[in-house]
């Protein structure tokens, strides 16, 4: 599509041209329209016309490039890596001037002790597993592209890949990033569960570079296992395959991919497996399992078990790593082979709830049967990721209207099965007319409005991502006053029965001007709003419905005002578990989600944001609003479900969410490492986090004038090499470890939180903040005569008691004191977090404690 109307006129882009050449040299420009034309598409069949391309060569050029163009607010700005995404994202539709981040290749940084790399926007994705494997480190997602495409190219789409059923997608792995919102350098604050404002990171990932301009990524890494074994298995319909991929998602295994082939994709990858004879093989499951050396037999016994249960035809184990390489490079052929079927491949990217997988995959051979057009399709099928591939010819007019009809269909059939349009390759412009599927307009108004808040000229990749004919202003009426409610506050919090009677309540408090604020069990009320005579609380225990159980997709839709042990007795019926809810038994799950809860389980990942997949909200206009939905990976609209993360009701109240649970382990084991001082637990436990072995959760406590100690819990198929590895380090380190075995459930979050109230009410300080892991260890002259909880994975910490210069600890972020009470402020975000609460609540009638900076 080339644009009518360019955005520069001569003189313009002669001007431009002058002011950006001594920054960026003359061969980092490209102005020609021959050579324009490379950069006007994608991996698409969308088509876009630049005016001008721009390489900045490093990160200081890139500051100046954007203050230049600062200069000329009306001219769009899109941002590219390598080209590679599938969704049209990078395609200037209104023409303007590209920024290409490719030449930003550089490794800033690394620290494999605490896990993490900085590294610039261009760097190739595949090369940072080459730089890092030989230290025995990787990064997780891997996107079919991932050879060619750039760390800010996935940050944009949020990418996957194949290994995400373990590994999970792009946003699950981004600590930090550094932005530019126009020409103002951000660096965004950590995702970690001790920061005091709203997931700026969170709603970036997966922006599609509609919102900020990305040039620096700091990247969650982790320990390499010690063996990677890889199975292909074949069968002899597509169903059996289907079925075997749930099984195995059931079974205790250290699953790190689970692919499937249909018999289409077989034939067109065979002739780049010369090794491998499918037959008449009409599906085919491609497995990898990271696991340890003495573990192999055993888990690959249990799918060649798993195999002729569900009649497969043959169970192939690659013997060695060639063997197993080739197979991968196979699978990753898959769609560079398909496209040489047709002309044009329209590539779809669909993820329904792993209980629906066998139904969409049904519905697409009833589709390609009607339209006698073929579809090929490959499946991510460990997180119900389908990409359903459409050959066609795009100058054959019946062709092309049958693979569009095929494409609404599809996207369709996803969405009516509780998934979603995009899984991992983004909206862009060509799913941009389906995103309507999922969001209705006041879903797309919010996405509308927070484009404007941080890109007010809408100059950033216009015409990408989101709708902006969507937005408008809508304030809904204030009606009239709830009958069954009070005009005048009342110190019994008011008890709305049902969502009508929240929206009569709010629209109340608008017109009264009243401030709410919701509690849960009313456990943490008396420290968020102790001395606020004119805060209305609400409960939203009503709300405590099951309201969808999904048991095979391991996901639960429930009113937020569950109480969370209730939530843990009803999926250990189904001997499931969600382990965060171990945070707070007795209060309940919206609560848990708003204050971003902290629970030592899940110790290495990032608490909250990993497992909620959807939430309900009703915001201060009355509006009921939902984000999100039943599939594990959703890439459709901003992922606004993040912002009510920690947000402390300022946002909206939560009235029902979708999380995704666990199977129940069949083992745990706590050990305890006790020494008589605190350096060497401390170091032990830094050691745990660079192994594979690592245990599912850690922390370190002295909840009494003790000697401290460490406490680990181990889970899974691996639990064995894990207690001889923590038994290896107890020799190491002089510790001392006993076992216990245990349930799913603990009392120590709820031991802790105690202390917290117990500090509070007693007028003793609790300090909270963050470091480095490694960083905890300057900690120690102050946690001498203190008593305090570390979490050594994330670098959290705990200390209580009086301190006689607190400010001082590095990395402190709250302070809780009836009478010294202090959030971390966020001043070079505050103007975007204002703007984010403006959209929710512009009468400001939810309150904002003292917990949260805005």
């Amino acid at each position: 599509m080339k644009i009518s109307t360019p955005c520069l006129c001569a003189e313009q882009k002669h001007k431009i041209i002058q002011a950006l050449r001594p920054i960026v040299g003359q061969d980092a420009i490209i102005s020609r329209s021959d050579a324009l034309a490379a950069y006007g598409y994608d991996a698409t069949g969308q088509l876009g016309y630049p005016e001008m391309v721009v390489f900045p060569p490093s990160i200081d050029s890139l500051r100046q490039v954007l203050e230049i163009l600062e200069s000329f607010p009306h001219i769009p700005i899109v941002v590219r890596g390598s080209g590679t995404n599938l969704c049209g994202g990078t395609v200037p539709t209104m023409g303007g001037i590209v920024i290409a981040l490719v030449r930003l290749q550089s490794w800033m940084h690394h620290d494999l002790i605490n896990r993490y790399i900085v590294v610039e926007s261009g760097v190739l994705t595949a090369s940072i597993n080459q730089r890092l494997n030989p230290f025995g480190y990787h990064y997780g997602p891997d996107p079919g592209s991932y050879h060619i495409s750039t760390i800010g190219g996935n940050v944009g789409e949020n990418a996957g890949g194949i290994h995400g059923v373990s590994y999970g997608v792009t946003t699950q792995h981004v600590l930090q990033m550094h932005v530019y919102i126009g020409d103002k350098g951000l660096l965004t604050p950590t995702i970690h569960d001790y920061r005091t404002t709203l997931d700026m990171t969170g709603l970036l990932v997966g922006s599609e570079g509609t919102l900020a301009i990305v040039d620096t990524v700091v990247l969650n890494i982790l320990p390499k296992w010690p063996h990677v074994a890889t199975m292909l298995i074949t069968f002899s319909s597509l169903p059996e395959a289907a079925d075997m991929a749930m099984a195995i998602l059931r079974a205790p295994l250290s699953l790190s991919a689970l692919e499937l082939l249909d018999q289409a994709s077989l034939k067109v990858i065979q002739p780049l497996m010369p090794d491998m004879d499918f037959g008449d093989a009409r599906a085919a499951l491609l497995i990898d399992i990271h696991t340890s050396p003495n573990r192999v037999l055993q888990e690959s016994t249990t799918l060649k078990e798993l195999a002729i249960s569900h009649r497969a035809l043959k169970v192939h184990m690659a013997e060695t790593t060639i063997q197993s390489d080739s197979w991968w490079k196979g699978r990753r052929a898959q769609y560079g082979a398909a496209a040489r079927l047709a002309p044009r491949l329209w590539v779809q990217d669909v993820t329904v709830p792993l209980s629906q997988l066998q139904s969409l995959l049904q519905r697409l051979e009833q589709i390609q049967s009607h339209y006698a057009m073929p579809i090929i399709t490959v499946a991510h099928a460990g997180d119900g990721n389908l990409h359903p591939d459409i050959p066609y010819h795009p100058r054959s007019p019946k062709e092309f209207a049958n693979a569009q009809a095929m494409v609404g269909e599809i996207l369709q059939e996803a969405v009516a099965l509780g998934g979603t349009i995009s899984g991992e390759h983004g909206i862009g412009q060509e799913k941009l007319p389906y995103l309507g599927l999922m969001y209705g307009a006041e879903e797309q108004h919010i996405f509308t409005a927070i484009k404007q808040c941080f890109d007010p000229r809408c100059r950033l990749n216009p015409g990408i991502a989101i709708d902006m004919t969507a937005h408008q202003d809508q304030h809904h009426s204030h009606g009239s006053s709830p009958a069954s409610f009070a005009s005048l506050l009342s110190p019994i919090p008011w008890q709305p029965t049902d969502l009508h009677e929240l929206r009569e309540i709010i629209q109340h408090a608008c017109r009264r001007h009243l401030t709410l604020t919701v509690q849960g069990m009313g456990y943490w009320q008396n420290i968020l709003h102790p001395e606020e005579q004119m805060v209305q609380s609400l409960s939203l225990r009503a709300f405590d419905s099951i309201h969808e159980f999904d048991p095979a997709s391991l996901s639960i839709t429930v009113g937020a005002g569950i109480r969370n042990d209730e939530l843990t007795k009803f999926l250990a019926s189904y001997h499931l578990a969600h382990p965060l809810l171990n945070a707070n038994p007795h209060g309940t799950l919206g609560g848990l989600i708003s204050r971003h809860a902290r629970s030592w389980h899940h110790s290495y990942q990032f608490g909250w944001r990993e497992s909620l997949l959807a939430v309900s909200v009703m915001d201060g206009q009355g509006r009921h609003l939902k984000f999100g939905s039943k599939a594990v990976k959703d890439v459709a609209g901003y992922d606004v479900k993040k912002l009510f993360i920690g947000s402390w009701g300022a946002l909206g109240l939560i009235t029902s969410v979708t999380l995704r649970c666990e199977v129940m382990p069949h083992i745990i084991f706590l050990g305890i490492f006790r020494a008589k001082s605190l350096e060497p637990l401390l170091n032990l436990a830094i050691e745990f986090g660079s192994h594979a072995y690592r245990p599912e959760a850690i922390f370190l406590k002295r909840w009494s004038l003790t000697d401290p100690e460490l406490v680990i819990r181990v889970l899974g198929p691996h639990y064995a090499e894990m207690m001889r590895w923590a038994e290896h380090l107890a020799l190491s380190y002089q510790a001392e470890l006993t076992w216990q075995q245990s349930g799913s459930q603990d009392d120590f979050d709820i031991e802790r939180e105690s202390i917290i109230h117990q500090a509070w009410q007693q007028y003793v300080s609790c300090y909270e903040g963050g470091v480095w892991p490694t960083d905890l260890l300057n900690l120690i002259p102050v946690l001498v005569d203190h008593l305090f909880t570390l979490f050594p994975a994330s670098g959290a910490y705990e200390i209580y008691g009086q301190l006689p210069c607190p400010k001082m600890l590095p990395g402190l972020h709250r302070v809780w004191h009836p009478n010294e009470k202090w959030s971390l402020p966020y001043p070079t975000w505050q103007p975007y977090v204002r703007g984010l609460k403006q959209i929710f609540d512009p009468e400001q009638i939810l309150t904002v404690p003292w917990t949260l900076s805005l």
